[in-house]
Formats: C-alpha cells, sequence, structure tokens
C-alpha cells in the first residue's frame, strides 16, 4: 500500500495500481494493490511525505482502529473485554477514543502555543511601554524651545506637526526594519504553525497600527501639555 502523497511524487501521470517497486537491497519485489489517503504521523504542523505500507508479522505490539456509528464508550467496554480475553492484563487506559488521542497528541503543542502567545504579548507591552516613555520625555524636553517658538508665533498645530514629523522618524525606521526582520525569520515560525501563513497580512498590519497609535499617543499627550502651558513659564523652564 502507498499513499496519495507516493503516488504523486512516483506515478504522477500514471495508475499506481500494480506498479512493480523494489527493495534497496534488490532482493525483494513489492506490487502496489493500494492507495490511502494521505496522514501526518508526525504531527499536524509537519507535511505530508512519500509512505509506503507493506505487511509484517515481526512487532511486539499493535494499535487497533475501530470506526463505529454508536456510543464510542460502549462499543470501547465491549472491544476491551474482547481483548482482555486474549490479553487478560490489558489496563482500561488502553482504549480511547479518537478525540481524546488527539487531545493528548496536540496538548504540548496548545502548552506551546499558549507560551508563545504570553510571550508575545510581554514583549509588545514592554515595547509599547518603552516607545511611550521615550517619545513622552523626548517631547517633555522641548518644553522650552516650544515655549520660544510660541514666542515668536508658532501655533500649537504647526508646533505638533513639525515635532511629530521630527519624532516619528525613528518609530518609522524601526518598524520598517522590524518587518523586514519579521519576514525573513518567518520560516522558523512556520514550523511551529499548523494551517496558518507566518506572514499573516492582518497580523502584521496589527502590530503595526498598535505601534503607531501608542506612538501618536506618547507625542500627544505631552505636546498638548506644553502648547497649553503659559510661555513666560515655558522659557524659565529648566
Amino acid at each position: 500500500m502507498v499513499n496519495q502523497a507516493f503516488a504523486r511524487k512516483y506515478f504522477p501521470r500514471q495508475n499506481p495500481l500494480n506498479q512493480r517497486l523494489q527493495s534497496g537491497d534488490r532482493k525483494e519485489n513489492f506490487e502496489i494493490v493500494g492507495v490511502v489517503e494521505d496522514f501526518r504521523p508526525m504531527g499536524a504542523e509537519y507535511g505530508v511525505r512519500a509512505e509506503i505500507f507493506r505487511p509484517s508479522t515481526e512487532f511486539t505490539d499493535a494499535t487497533l482502529v475501530v470506526r463505529s456509528r454508536g456510543e464510542p464508550q460502549l462499543i470501547a467496554k465491549s472491544l476491551l473485554e474482547v481483548a482482555r480475553s486474549i490479553t487478560p492484563d490489558l489496563p482500561d487506559n488502553k482504549v480511547k477514543t479518537l478525540e481524546e488521542d488527539a487531545e493528548q497528541w496536540t496538548a504540548q503543542r496548545k502548552f506551546n502555543t499558549v507560551l508563545l502567545w504570553i510571550f508575545a504579548g510581554l514583549a509588545l507591552v514592554l515595547a509599547l511601554m518603552g516607545i511611550y516613555g521615550v517619545l513622552s520625555n523626548l517631547v517633555a524636553s522641548r518644553t522650552r524651545k516650544i515655549g520660544i517658538r510660541m514666542t515668536v508665533g508658532a501655533t500649537p498645530r504647526a508646533i505638533g506637526g513639525l515635532v511629530v514629523s521630527q519624532t516619528l522618524v525613528p518609530v518609522v525606521v524601526g518598524l520598517m526594519i522590524g518587518l523586514l526582520a519579521s519576514v525573513t525569520l518567518s520560516r522558523v515560525m512556520e514550523s511551529l504553525l499548523f494551517q496558518v501563513q507566518a506572514r499573516d497580512p492582518l497580523t502584521l498590519t496589527l502590530a503595526i497600527a498598535t505601534i503607531l497609535v501608542t506612538s501618536i499617543a506618547a507625542l500627544w499627550l505631552p505636546l498638548r501639555r506644553a502648547t497649553a502651558v503659559d510661555c513666560a513659564v515655558a522659557l524659565r523652564d529648566e
């Protein structure tokens, strides 16, 4: 038996049934008698690969998979009774539904995903706090310069436009560098994702928008206070 990936790879324009395969040591020949659907034996996040299935009696254990339309627990109880008639010391936890098996298989992956969410959230919060602190302190340190400009006739709107245009330049440059690094390193993240694009446009757009909104807020609040201060008070400020 071969899977669909094997048939697509080695017999793209042929019927794989009744085709002959030879072992690596050329001592055995096999005939393809069926094609099974693809599945991911190494985990949902790994890709499908070409596989061959051959019968063998040389095994120490085996897994019996049963498909039914009835209540799984009742069928599992009947199967357990039949299995114990052959192997009396078979424990109860050897019988489980496909949902339970999938839950156990993905438990570690779900835990890793939660950890990624936590660390990503902390990184975003720290980045926003740093941006807000640096930009607000930068505007506050220009209170005296703002007072001088207002004394000579500059309007709050003109001062705000000047400060924003000068201060947001490093933010935009940092966003461009971060976006480039994110796109470059997205290949590393793809191994942790399943049916999710590492270069997700929506996620990148939301992250950029959040940083830009925080940067504008960090500028607007101290800038509003600075332009509301009396010019004489601003000029005396050290």
